[in-house]
């Protein structure tokens, strides 16, 4: 099971059609060093797309962010809450905050930056339900995929 969310340390040369491959490696939730055979969890920064992550706050944040067009997340209730982007992704409150930053820069319509409220940090985020925010993802996989072809 370990292994089904864990990347190799030193890369693997596996053949991308091994059916071994798991699609949860791509989170990078988990390394595995092969010459000590010991698993660590990876909290850095990760390469998450916009609309998952917006999903997992969506998910984690339903009440608040059904209230207004935009809301505001404290980062430290980001990184601790419950099924939030800080626990799924396995981020500390800075990686969180850094991924968030480069979330922010690949937004096209602002749909999530980093504010100061009363010198503290927040994720302000569209208010879209769960499954918008993964209806987006589909019609822009679609679109990436349409134009690489």
């Amino acid at each position: 099971m370990l292994l089904s969310y864990a990347r190799s340390i030193p890369p693997a040369n596996e053949d991308p059609e091994d059916g071994a491959d798991c699609p949860f490696r791509e989170l990078g939730l988990l390394n595995y060093y092969k010459n000590s055979g010991q698993y660590q969890v990876h909290q850095g920064v990760k390469d998450i797309p916009l609309e998952v992550f917006c999903y997992s706050m969506s998910i984690a944040f339903s009440d608040s962010l059904t209230r207004t067009k935009v809301s505001d997340i404290r980062l430290h209730d980001a990184t601790r809450q419950a099924a939030g982007p800080g626990r799924a992704f396995c981020l500390t409150g800075e990686s969180l905050f850094e991924t968030v930053s480069r979330l922010e820069d690949v937004a096209k319509d602002k749909e999530i930056q980093i504010a100061g409220i009363a010198g503290d940090r927040a994720i302000r985020i569209q208010s879209l339900s769960p499954f918008e925010w993964i209806e987006r993802f589909y019609q822009n996989s679609v679109t990436e995929n349409t134009y690489a072809m």
